[in-house]
């Protein structure tokens, strides 16, 4: 199945207004395990909850016709102290609705997170900047 760019960026469309419904969404980070999927429960409360503004992204293209969704950067505050390893992106109601692994920049992991230093880590510690730097969608 070969889907038109319009078409590609439809779903990516989709994926943002369910982050956004119920008044706008998050990103929960979390350390490992990952869980199993969006219906998941994660095994550990996130480390941080970064609110998202309304809207949470921008629908796009790359020069090659790739559909992109790029996630506005927000910062929060580290809750709970651990090693960020991965990402729920929930709408305001707490639904989950995309997890994605997560890692510094330069990782190639689809998102990217880190503690505003130099240089940069995803080791967390209560109360320390967590900052959502990065998060792409490619379709």
């Amino acid at each position: 199945m070969s889907l038109s760019l319009p078409t590609r960026q439809d779903r990516l469309l989709a994926i943002r207004a369910r982050i956004d419904a119920h008044g706008g969404g998050a990103a929960h980070v979390y350390a490992l395990p990952v869980a199993a999927s969006p219906e998941s429960a994660a095994e550990a409360s996130p480390l941080a909850i970064l609110v998202l503004p309304v809207p949470c992204g921008d629908i796009g293209s790359t020069p090659e016709g790739l559909a992109t969704l790029t996630l506005a950067s927000a910062v929060g505050y580290a809750a709970v102290a651990g090693q960020a390893a991965w990402v729920r992106f929930v709408d305001g109601a707490g639904t989950a609705v995309y997890d994605a692994e997560a890692g510094l920049p330069g990782s190639g992991k689809p998102v990217i997170l880190t503690d505003g230093k130099t240089p940069p880590t995803t080791n967390l510690f209560v109360g320390g900047e967590v900052q959502l730097a990065s998060a792409v969608w490619v379709e």
